[in-house]
């Protein structure tokens, strides 16, 4: 029956209770998530070694980290789907993670033999000497990102959802315990979710039995609207409720794509940024590398301090007894990163100020600014990051028939990933539209960002969240007005056959 959970062990036996899952099963997944949970930050800090051993321009760099990132959370998604409707995790885990591996061991290949990248280069004293990899070199960075995102993917989906499996859901001590060779070891205790099918499956069977009955597409906006699935009642009751679901949430995930759009432009951008500035802490030099330790940090701390701290605030501030809604916390997300690409244009119009005073703009050297004055706007990168991207999580499991929760994070992280791919598109015909005036250089041509117009750039990405919260707002509030109506419809009906 769909939706049904089976649990068997990675024999496909029955569980025994005694014997698999549980905390001891879990010991194995929490030693190897904390092996990998290290590199995985790497996504973004990656970027100093594409700009100061590859050479590779602004946009270049941006690029390539927006489609190293977009794989990884797609790569994610793919996995939640296929390990949840038929593979088991485990069976995922060790097929997809050894990719992670062999990256590591082609990108580490690559920075050590001196033939695999450009001629040695101080990129920010000649700026305009310095080759950029280009033909095998690039190929052979583009393999290795490509295969560490797609066994990243894997592990980021698998081995939080198989953690989860350890523990039954019915006794209320276990519940609250939710929130390669260690994991291969713990082989013996672990007990796995026998692969049900996938809900998205399902909606295509029931839009194609639709279509065969009717003999024509079905609209299934008006299927939204009037509830009528007279024509399509042979494909049973959860896929209609499944279809339904996907089609009047549809609104609400592109919105939220919208929205999650700027969010890896401005994370890549400040942590490139943050490498021109001094990053001194008394006698200690940040490594350029290391800058994405101070979002990682903030995002570590958010998690609790979001339910501990802002959840009750904004509680107290709404007026409300109920907790905030995932609608609103997708929305409050929003307004973060509008506010956060605001302060990023105005802490790099003073950048520039400094650069200009000092006469850095034809130079590559050190803006003496403190690195420290990004760290509003990683805070608000990071409130945005746990309220808009688990919001949309909250949503989906709170407005979703019960066989379609579990595949909740997978829908976001599907979005996002579509949103950081997107990003690659937008910086690089930004740049391409500016390319007017000053010598015909685009707002983020070339290496240095002393030369560059970042102002402006976020700036645009201010306005774009701007208008993505107009427009989620328009939606979301639309979506409310038409739950309550379908809420209303239900409890009338209800009550006229009691």
């Amino acid at each position: 029956m769909a939706g049904e959970e089976v649990y068997v062990d990675w024999r496909g036996n029955a569980v025994d209770e005694r014997r698999h899952g549980g905390i001891r099963a879990t010991l194995f997944l929490y030693v190897l998530f904390m092996l990998r949970s290290c590199p995985s930050s790497s996504n973004f800090s990656v970027v100093a070694y594409f700009q100061g051993t590859l050479h590779l321009d602004i946009v270049t760099s941006s690029t390539v980290i927006g489609y190293l990132v977009g794989t990884v959370l797609i790569s994610a998604a793919l996995m939640n789907f296929i390990s949840d409707a038929y593979i088991k995790r485990t069976t995922a885990i060790f097929v997809f993670g050894p990719c992670v591996v062999l990256g590591y061991m082609l990108l580490a290949l690559q920075a050590h033999f001196p033939s695999l990248h450009p001629e040695t280069c101080e990129i920010k004293k000649e700026l305009n000497n310095c080759k950029p990899a280009k033909g095998w070199n690039l190929i052979l960075l583009y393999m290795s990102l490509l295969l560490f995102a797609v066994g990243e993917g894997c592990m980021r989906s698998c081995i939080p959802s198989l953690g989860g499996d350890q523990f039954s859901n019915d006794d209320p001590k276990k519940s609250q315990l939710k929130r390669l060779l260690v994991a291969a070891s713990g082989m013996p205790f672990y007990r796995m979710q026998k692969p049900i099918g996938s809900p998205l499956t399902r909606t295509l069977e029931v839009l194609v039995i639709s279509s065969k009955k009717r003999q024509a597409i079905v609209d299934v906006m008006e299927l939204q609207e009037t509830g009528r699935a007279d024509c399509i009642q042979k494909s049973g009751i959860t896929q209609v409720d499944e279809t339904k679901a996907i089609t009047r949430m549809l609104p609400i995930f592109i919105s939220c794509l919208v929205i999650y759009l700027p969010f890896t432009l401005l994370m890549t951008l400040t942590i490139q940024v943050g490498s021109t500035m001094d990053r001194g802490v008394g006698t200690i030099q940040i490594p350029s590398a290391s800058l994405i330790a101070i979002p990682t940090a903030f995002h570590v701390l958010m998690q609790p301090c979001y339910s501990q701290i802002l959840t009750p605030l904004l509680r107290t501030t709404i007026g409300h007894d109920c907790s905030i809604t995932p609608l609103q916390r997708i929305g409050a997300g929003s307004v973060c990163g509008t506010t956060a690409a605001c302060i990023a244009t105005l802490v790099e119009v003073k950048r520039m100020t400094i650069v200009e005073q000092h006469g850095l703009t034809l130079t590559g050297t050190a803006v003496p600014m403190s690195v420290f004055w990004l760290v509003i706007q990683f805070f608000l990168l990071s409130i945005m990051d746990a309220a808009s991207f688990g919001g949309l999580v909250e949503f989906i499991k709170s407005e979703a028939p019960p066989t379609m929760k579990p595949i909740a994070p997978a829908v976001q992280s599907f979005l996002a990933g579509l949103a950081a791919w997107s990003c690659c598109a937008f910086i690089q015909l930004v740049n391409r539209a500016t390319r007017h005036g000053d010598g015909g250089r685009g707002w983020l041509d070339g290496t240095s960002f002393n030369r560059t117009r970042l102002d402006h750039f976020f700036l645009l990405l201010a306005i774009f969240e701007l208008v993505a919260l107009i427009n989620y707002t328009f939606w979301a509030r639309r979506y409310t007005r038409k739950l309550q109506r379908v809420r209303t419809v239900g409890l009338d009906e209800d009550n006229s056959r009691n």
